[in-house]
């Protein structure tokens, strides 16, 4: 044989053995969840062909479909805390109300309180905003400091 023959039959042999190796996977076989884990892969991320647009379905319709991967879910338990929660305060939907229930009956629930600082500390708080010029002057549309630089 030629060194051309060699040659040739060297690199034939290797991609045959090479497309063995490849394809020695497909032969495996597929458990039926397995399939069924891929086709709602499939159906979420919009991999399937839609005949009408001769196109994928993430293709045609892409605000459909997002690219982030999707988050681990709540457990039981934390979805069952929400609800609680949400039941004690009032923002469960009310159907036949067409409403939150807290709207609806409000006399069954108390108003919300908002959460924030006491008289003395918002006192507290305008008087170093007088002291500094930090109010805001309407006549000037600047504060108080950059209208009367002079004073502060």
């Amino acid at each position: 044989m030629t060194r051309k023959n060699i040659s040739t039959v060297a690199i034939a042999l290797s991609a045959l053995l090479a497309g063995q190796a490849f394809a020695a996977n497909t032969n495996a076989p597929v458990t039926r969840a397995q399939v069924q884990a891929e086709l709602a892969e499939a159906v979420r991320s919009g991999q399937i062909f839609d005949n009408a647009q001769d196109t994928m379905l993430n293709r045609a319709y892409p605000q459909r479909y997002t690219n982030a991967q999707a988050q681990a879910g709540k457990t039981r338990g934390q979805v069952q805390a929400e609800l609680a929660q949400a039941a004690r305060s009032g923002q469960v939907f009310d159907t036949a109300a067409d409403q939150y229930v807290d709207v609806a009956y409000p006399a069954n629930y108390p108003a919300p309180q908002a959460a924030g600082k006491t008289r003395a500390q918002v006192q507290a708080e305008l008087a170093e905003a007088v002291r500094t010029g930090q109010i805001f002057d309407t006549a000037s549309d600047t504060t108080l400091r950059n209208a009367y630089p002079g004073r502060y």
